[in-house]
């Protein structure tokens, strides 16, 4: 007699948590690689100068030792770029020890000898039309888009959570401010940013950064008001507050930590909307950085007939930044959530 055999469990059967495990296992595993993303992004924007300079990292010549002239770029070096120095170095000449970066060229400086010639192994990323490397361009201009995106969602949080705060605790400050808000939200943000940048003598990365703060942090100021007048009917709002809690130790031990979540999305997400506010800004010509990836995209377009590289590596590095940011935006949002 044959054992009796079991048929697989129906779809109505399994349990709506053993189907929703594979989306949690992708889910975890888009997060993982948006975090590593984000990692690797932090650290060449904080390295770009020891990454790709025009100068070595460690140099001694005529018996002086110099410790970081990438950096500090010394007056006796201002001729010279690794070029030189490796050649007085293969002579043993006046150069007898240089640590050089990996890429042995600047966002600025040319290699005549290389124009428009595409990834190779001495210029991964090809070079441009006037002999520049795409991929220190591209490493510089990673340290620009993180500096804009970043620094204006912690000038427009500051600016926002302030004003928030003010039109939650004060009812005067609450007409007023509530009234800005509806004005500010009703310019659209990039329009905004186009005419101040492009409005401006002397277009600057941190202009950039202060026209993005100054048209987002309405709806912060919306999220913080909103977030204070429900915890305020809280019970232990309430009971802080018949206990004797004045208004700083109240929002410090009981309100913060509760606008932490909320603010944490908005963050993330405020970090890829900055990103591609800068980048198309940037692509216009108002950027105010040569190397931001917006404007070697503008470059790209300008410049090149059938030089791909000049387009793909700036626009893959522009998407991956934006989208690493909203896959962490969504994380937080779901944990907020469920929490």
């Amino acid at each position: 007699m044959s054992p009796p055999t079991t048929s697989p469990p129906s779809t109505a059967e399994v349990s709506p948590r053993a189907r929703s495990r594979p989306l949690r296992s992708a889910s975890r595993t888009g997060l993982s690689i948006a975090l590593v993303t984000i990692g690797l992004l932090g650290v060449v924007a904080l390295f770009a100068s020891c990454l790709a300079s025009d100068l070595p990292l460690v140099l001694k010549r005529d018996g002086r030792w110099y410790w970081l002239p990438n950096l500090f770029q010394p007056a006796g070096l201002a001729s010279l770029r690794n070029a030189d120095l490796r050649a007085e170095k293969r002579q043993g000449t006046r150069t007898t020890f240089a640590l050089f970066p990996p890429i042995e060229q600047g966002p600025e400086s040319t290699d005549l000898a290389q124009l428009n010639r595409g990834p190779s192994a001495r210029h991964f990323f090809g070079t441009d039309d006037v002999g520049r490397d795409v991929l220190a361009r591209l490493i510089h201009g990673t340290r620009v888009t993180l500096l804009v995106g970043i620094g204006a969602v912690l000038l427009y949080l500051l600016i926002g959570g302030l004003f928030g705060y003010l039109a939650a605790r004060f009812r005067l400050w609450d007409a007023v401010i509530s009234r800005l808000v509806e004005v500010v939200l009703a310019f659209p943000a990039m329009i905004w940013v186009i005419v101040v940048t492009g409005l401006s003598p002397t277009p600057s990365v941190w202009l950039t950064a202060l026209a993005i703060a100054a048209i987002k942090w309405a709806a912060i100021a919306q999220i913080v008001r909103g977030e204070i007048f429900r915890l305020e009917n809280e019970p232990f709002v309430q009971s802080a507050r018949a206990l004797g809690s004045g208004d700083a130790r109240l929002l410090l031990r009981h309100l913060l930590p509760h606008l932490v979540g909320p603010l944490a999305v908005s963050a993330t997400f405020g970090v890829a909307n900055a990103i591609l506010i800068e980048g198309f800004v940037s692509y216009l010509g108002f950027g105010g950085s040569s190397v931001s990836w917006g404007a070697l995209l503008a470059h790209a377009d300008l410049h090149s007939t059938d030089q791909w590289w000049l387009a793909a590596f700036p626009g893959v590095a522009l998407f991956a930044a934006v989208l690493a940011f909203h896959a962490i935006g969504e994380s937080l949002q779901r944990r907020s959530a469920s929490a």
